[in-house]
């Protein structure tokens, strides 16, 4: 019996994403970066995926303070910028996605053979990647970032409980959505993977 194919994981990795950022981790591991640059038919993707991945940064970090500003000081017309740089982050993470989907694809085609993906789950190719390379797993990773995010849902929480929260709804309202893009645009970057070991050695 079948456990998965080459085309349902392929579709996992475009709509989990949990699993996106996790290949995106896997990506920038020194090995794996080299592999996949040195390849004929992907080294010409290594310059567009560092853009987009510079251009998410840059957008995320305009729209945090677009909402910040606009909190400070309620002008409507700052509010507003944030939708087109939504529109532009949007786009932005199509991209990304579309390189990152193209370069996992035909890395994982050479890891392992067409019967290998019908024999095996997702989590148990990401654990034989992340013992080869020596990376984070999956699923370290994902128990990692759960964790984190429960805490600091428990923050804001009490954050919004506490005496310091502003009094007018209003601001009360987006700095909570600021906070809260904040807390999960920072937990679901790759880039918070490399400090898994910290939750764990507690």
């Amino acid at each position: 019996m079948k456990v998965s194919t080459y085309t349902t994981i392929i579709n996992t990795i475009e709509n989990d994403s949990a699993t996106f950022e996790w290949l995106n981790y896997f990506l920038w591991q020194p090995q794996v970066k080299l592999a996949w640059e040195r390849h004929p038919s992907l080294h010409a993707l290594a310059h567009p995926l560092k853009m987009t991945e510079a251009l998410e940064i840059i957008y995320k970090i305009l729209i945090l303070l677009s909402l910040g500003a606009f909190i400070a000081n309620h002008l409507v017309m700052i509010l507003l910028a944030i939708l087109p740089l939504s529109g532009l982050l949007t786009m932005n993470q199509r991209a990304k996605k579309k390189i990152v989907v193209k370069i996992a694809g035909t890395l994982l085609k050479e890891e392992f053979d067409e019967l290998f993906f019908e024999e095996k789950t997702l989590y148990y190719l990401t654990e034989l990647l992340s013992k080869k390379y020596n990376t984070h797993s999956l699923l370290d990773c994902i128990y990692f970032t759960e964790n984190v995010f429960r805490a600091a849902l428990i923050g804001l929480f009490l954050l919004f409980i506490s005496p310091f929260f502003p009094n007018n709804i209003l601001d009360g309202v987006f700095l909570f959505g600021l906070l809260f893009l904040l807390c999960s645009w920072t937990l679901s970057s790759h880039h918070i993977y490399h400090f898994s070991k910290i939750l764990q050695a507690i």
